[in-house]
């Protein structure tokens, strides 16, 4: 393996602040595909996502089930 340290990808930035409309940068269906493409791999490769405290009132639970691990920040 080539990088053995790579653990999966980081997606900062990744919710809008809208609660309607465009809610993240991907779409539910968008995020499942590449977490599909990871779980193609022969390591296991996890999804981490920025969220803010200002974010935390949005409806976003049809995300939380493709996320391995937020990390959460104050602000926005």
């Amino acid at each position: 393996m080539q990088t053995p340290n790579f653990t999966g990808i980081m997606l900062d930035d990744f919710f809008t602040g809208q609660d309607n409309g465009e809610r993240a940068r991907l779409t539910v269906n968008e995020l499942a595909d590449i977490r599909r493409q990871l779980q193609s791999s022969a390591k296991k490769l996890d999804i981490f996502v920025t969220l803010y405290t200002g974010h935390l009132s949005l409806p976003l639970e049809d995300y939380w089930n493709l996320i391995d691990v937020v990390t959460l920040w104050t602000g926005q």
